[in-house]
């Protein structure tokens, strides 16, 4: 797991090392460290395309971090030759450290025989940084010529504003209102790369305004900041790179938000034992659909099925119960013969069903509408259930905080459920992760945020962030098969962590070990459902 920093975090860990590099009298060590990096992923990325003056890749389906070492442990051999020699390389350069960053990284390029202009957008600099560029023959231009350079530009480099701005400022070539690099309304070709993170994007809750313009790649140092893996952030950084430079993290980590990797994901799903049978392989109880929406409750149970599917069978569910009424319940078994079919209305009786009494997790609440014949036993399963209960679209409207839920809201239904709760909470919105934390300490229950990055809190303050979701699960249907994922990947640990007596062992799956494992399947969502 990649661990995300807030702008004070990272501060506090470079403080100690940019002291021992003042003592030692070279105070731009970690700044030319970081330039290095910078310089590596321009150099890499300009040689590899197919050619200047095309198109730029559009952003990526999902966040895909990639680490480059440390620049100090033995730095790898820029590409020779190729595209960078003579390409046109625009930096816009602001007053501060960024300033600086870009500037070292200018005259990295220089050197290996970039065209480098350095635009100074405002009316002081990094000086020991613009003397190394003017020494490696970089350009040094005011801000009134940046027009003029940026309409021939191959790469501009965005080094105006570091990770402690909250708001951008009007940046030249960056057309808020289309949204989009131009010069003279006409659309720039060029490959925008950003350094450290988009000038003016929140590096602590990833809120970006009008202002903040859009790259291609980003190429942070140090450590991952919280504010690019979510919130408007998304939009925003393009391909993200991380550059270390020896950064600790604090001590207590425990509480720091956590970007969850497919292959971190992945290794959650759980292989069955050579003794193991339907029941202690897990039981997952479906009460999705209605009449009205029969083909959510399908959605939700054809994931939950499929979740282990792709892996021989790792992750697999042992068993599904669906609690269905009407054509919403015969779907499921058209669609599944496998599952066990239960009348809904049986669980608003004392003595459930006995399938309905073997389930390890439920699901409920896709497609389920407000008539009292669903919402009665959806209440009653979110009352009784002695396992875990993923709580999903209608069924949030009528939720109360009891037993181990996890509630599954997008932005609207997280508002909705806030203020009928009475729960004071961030905007979810502008703030994801410090929203999502502030409903499930309030409630107790696990919060998935649902957004173009999914956060996923536990009452205790434990936080993932699931972001391998591309832009095409924007559809209807999603959030079902969502549910279903969560539900199948709570059901199979439930079960393990049952005891002989059947009893779930609160010591094995604890609200923050549900919190983890819901991030995984999150995860697992986005990378099964994004292309189909």
């Amino acid at each position: 797991m990649h661990l995300l920093f807030s702008p004070d975090e990272i501060r506090e860990a470079e403080a100690p090392m940019l002291a021992a590099c003042e003592a030692a009298g070279d105070p731009d060590r970690l700044m030319r460290q970081a330039a290095h990096g910078l310089t590596v992923h321009i150099a890499r990325t300009v040689t590899r395309r197919p050619a200047l003056g095309e198109p730029t890749v559009p952003a990526p389906a999902s966040l895909a971090v990639q680490v480059e070492p440390s620049a100090s442990s033995g730095a790898r051999a820029l590409p020779r030759g190729g595209l960078l020699r003579g390409a046109r390389i625009v930096g816009l350069i602001g007053p501060g450290n960024n300033g600086g960053d870009g500037l070292y990284a200018l005259a990295g390029l220089a050197g290996r025989g970039a065209r480098c202009v350095a635009v100074m957008v405002a009316d002081r600099w990094h000086e020991r940084a613009a003397a190394a560029a003017r020494e490696a023959g970089v350009e040094i231009v005011l801000h009134d010529q940046a027009l003029d350079q940026l309409a021939t530009a191959d790469v501009i480099v965005d080094a105006v504003l570091g990770i402690g701005a909250k708001g951008g400022m009007p940046i030249p070539g960056w057309d808020a209102a289309a949204q989009r690099w131009a010069v003279d309304g006409e659309p720039l070709d060029a490959l925008v790369v950003a350094a450290d993170c988009p000038s003016g994007l929140n590096t602590a809750t990833g809120a970006a305004d009008e202002l903040v313009p859009a790259a291609d790649m980003t190429v942070t140092f140090g450590a991952l900041k919280r504010g690019l893996a979510v919130g408007a952030a998304r939009e925003k950084t393009g391909d993200i790179y991380l550059v270390e430079i020896g950064l600790q993290p604090p001590r207590d980590i425990r509480m720091m938000p956590r970007l969850v990797t497919p292959a971190e994901a992945d290794r959650e799903l759980l292989a069955p034992h050579a003794s193991d049978h339907k029941y202690s392989r897990g039981v997952l109880g479906v009460l999705a659909g209605s009449p009205e929406y029969p083909g959510a409750a399908v959605l939700c149970a054809k994931a939950a099925a499929d979740i282990g599917a792709h892996d021989a069978g790792r992750g697999g569910i042992g068993m599904l119960v669906s609690a269905g009424r009407g054509a919403g319940g015969s779907a499921v078994v058209q669609a599944l013969p496998e599952v066990v079919a239960i009348e809904r209305g049986e669980l608003t009786k004392t003595e459930w069903p006995a399938a309905a009494r073997k389930v390890s997790a439920w699901v409920v609440g896709p497609g389920l509408g407000d008539d009292p014949e669903d919402i009665e036993p959806a209440l009653a399963v979110m009352r009784d259930s002695r396992g875990p209960v993923v709580v999903d679209a209608s069924a949030l409207a009528v939720w109360e905080p009891a037993g181990l839920h996890v509630l599954t809201p997008h932005a609207g239904e997280f508002a909705a459920l806030a203020k009928r709760l009475g729960v004071k909470t961030a905007a979810p919105n502008e703030d994801p992760l410090t929203a999502a934390r502030d409903l499930a300490s309030e409630t107790g229950a696990v919060v998935l945020l649902k957004g173009s990055a999914t956060v996923i809190a536990g009452p205790d303050g434990a936080t993932f962030v699931a972001a391998s979701a591309a832009p095409t699960l924007a559809r209807a249907g999603s959030g079902d098969k969502l549910a279903g994922v969560v539900g199948a990947m709570l059901a199979t640990h439930a079960a393990r962590a049952t005891s002989s007596g059947g009893e779930l062992s609160p010591e094995r799956l604890t609200p923050e070990r549900i919190a983890q494992l819901t991030a995984a399947a999150a995860v697992l969502h986005g990378v099964k459902y994004s292309a189909v």
